[in-house]
């Protein structure tokens, strides 16, 4: 996902324009999604690492391919309160 301003990021793929003809692309390390002692029925947060050679502004959490909504992104990590309805395995990325 990229998004369109004067200088263009996104936590998957960042781009910089400086003039029409020439485009800097810069792909973003992206952490592994983490929890500390996830409870089905308690809220956790659920966060990842986040690195760029341009600012991040916008990351957004997905949970069991269902998207969750933007996380808050500062000091090189992205993170959001969630909350499972049940135990078991869950897929969680960051986009």
């Amino acid at each position: 996902m990229t998004v369109l301003t004067a200088s263009v990021s996104a936590a998957v793929g960042c781009v910089t324009a400086t003039s029409a003809p020439s485009v800097v692309f810069a792909k973003p390390s992206i952490g592994s999604v983490t929890a500390t002692n996830p409870t089905a029925g308690v809220p956790v947060t659920l966060q990842a690492t986040v690195s760029s050679g341009v600012a991040i502004e916008k990351c957004v959490l997905w949970v069991d391919l269902a998207e969750v909504g933007e996380m808050t992104v500062a000091g090189g990590v992205a993170s959001r309160s969630y909350m499972f309805n049940s135990g078991g395995s869950r897929l969680a990325f960051v986009y």
